[in-house]
Parts: structure tokens; C-alpha cells; sequence
């Protein structure tokens, strides 16, 4: 799952995305949003005395919320094919759905709990 949160520069990590370009105070552009953050990007803003930036991390999801999601998802896509009924071509499109949905929730966690 990914966050996104305003952070302190004593907050932050090498590795983690800006999702908000970073200005001085007269709006030059010191690092562009899509930035990822090395030891020396952050260096340099703290030399620049930037507070704070906006940042995105992956976070891995707990068995719970990941299991929350799935049944999410099933749901969802039970809805979407409520109507389907037995044609087989409509089946296949609800399994090639649901297993496309489910893979994108376990490829965005990588949790090795989850992986089967």
C-alpha cells in the first residue's frame, strides 16, 4: 500500500518518493516532485533549511487489512457479474477479473505471509 504524508526532513529516508515539488520561500524549484531521496538530496535540504516535504512509501499491509481488501474486492466483482448468470465466456471474464484484481492487491503488499 502506498502512504503519502507531509514529513520532516528528521523523518525521512533515503528511498522515499517526493510527491510534491520542494520551493524555497522565493518559489524556485529545489527538488521536483517524482524525486527519489539519496542521503545527499536530503543533505542538501537540510542545508537549504526546508522543514518539511511530502512523501510516498510503500507500507505493507497487516494480514488483517490485506485480508479486509480481498474481500473487497470479491465483492465487488461479484456485483460487477451478478446478472452473468452460467455463460461460460462471462465466467471466464469474472475469474480473469477476480485473479487480475487480486494479483495487483498481492504484488502491491509484499509480504511474505501473503505470498502463495
Amino acid at each position: 500500500m502506498i502512504k503519502t504524508e507531509r514529513l520532516a526532513l528528521d523523518q525521512i529516508e533515503t528511498g522515499m518518493l517526493l510527491v510534491q515539488d520542494v520551493c524555497n520561500p522565493n518559489g524556485t524549484c529545489l527538488l521536483s516532485e517524482g524525486t527519489v531521496l539519496s542521503a545527499a538530496t536530503i543533505a542538501s535540504l537540510r542545508q537549504r533549511e526546508v522543514d518539511y516535504v511530502m512523501v510516498s512509501q510503500e507500507v505493507p499491509l497487516t494480514l488483517d487489512e490485506s485480508a479486509a481488501l480481498e474481500a473487497g474486492i470479491r465483492a465487488r466483482v461479484e456485483r460487477l457479474f451478478r446478472v452473468a448468470g452460467t455463460d461460460p465466456i462471462m465466467l471466464k471474464l469474472h475469474n480473469t477479473l477476480l485473479q487480475y484484481r487480486l494479483s495487483a492487491l498481492h504484488k502491491s503488499n509484499s509480504s511474505p505471509e501473503l505470498e502463495d
